[in-house]
């Protein structure tokens, strides 16, 4: 089963018919999300899911960043935390997966890969943290990565789903402005840190991949998502 529109639950419509396999999807997105009903309607629908399909493995999205010392505070990573609590206490086969930032086509348009392209292309100003770093990760990595973990059997436990490399957001930027050949007009502010994100788990499926996640990872993207027409 798969709970969910977006392009995270899209990537699964295998699983649409399975009894054995629950894909939760349809979680709040938006990180800067205040509202409490967004949070409370995400609640609900888990607590609904979790009573109604007991024996399915129950797969949530959580996001790497609950374990980053800058949003702790944050409603939305209080809110996953606790969700994760939750699942971890009312559910014997669950599968937690904490995401990086995702790319794929369409998504949310607050990501925060699609909020500098868009940025760019526009010539939108924005406010950018020069000393932060992000991870990114293509959708379609993130699938081949999820699919086997659940082949895997190893349920019952929080994993991170990224890559071993994390870009700094100046560089983002500048492969950006070069892709389309536009520049950034935004302004830099001293802050931000690193994204370190501990991948262990994950590490032989990274490997299959057979993916080059070095910074022409980013051109990738880029022109796997973003074509310049020639």
């Amino acid at each position: 089963m798969v709970v969910g529109r977006g392009l995270v639950a899209s990537l699964f419509n295998e699983y649409s018919t399975s009894d054995e396999v629950l894909i939760f999807a349809s979680g709040v997105s938006d990180s800067n999300e205040q509202r409490d009903s967004e949070f409370k309607r995400e609640l609900d629908l888990i607590n609904l899911h979790l009573s109604n399909h007991p024996n399915s493995l129950f797969v949530y999205f959580s996001t790497c960043s609950v374990a980053d010392e800058i949003f702790k505070n944050r409603k939305y990573t209080i809110h996953k935390l606790a969700v994760e609590k939750l699942i971890m206490e009312c559910s014997s086969n669950f599968l937690i997966c904490r995401l990086s930032n995702l790319v794929g086509f369409g998504g949310n348009s607050k990501n925060v890969f699609n909020y500098l392209v868009q940025s760019v292309i526009n010539g939108k100003s924005i406010n950018i943290w020069r000393n932060a770093s992000r991870s990114l990760l293509d959708v379609d990595d993130l699938k081949s990565i999820l699919e086997s973990v659940i082949d895997s059997g190893e349920y019952n436990r929080i994993i991170n789903i990224a890559s071993e490399s994390s870009y700094s957001i100046p560089m983002i930027i500048e492969k950006i402005e070069n892709h389309f050949g536009k520049k950034f007009i935004g302004n830099y502010i001293e802050k931000g840190n690193k994204a370190i994100i501990d991948v262990k788990a994950i590490k032989k499926y990274l490997e299959n991949l057979n993916q080059d996640f070095s910074d022409n990872y980013i051109d990738f993207l880029l022109k796997k998502y973003f074509p310049i027409d020639e």
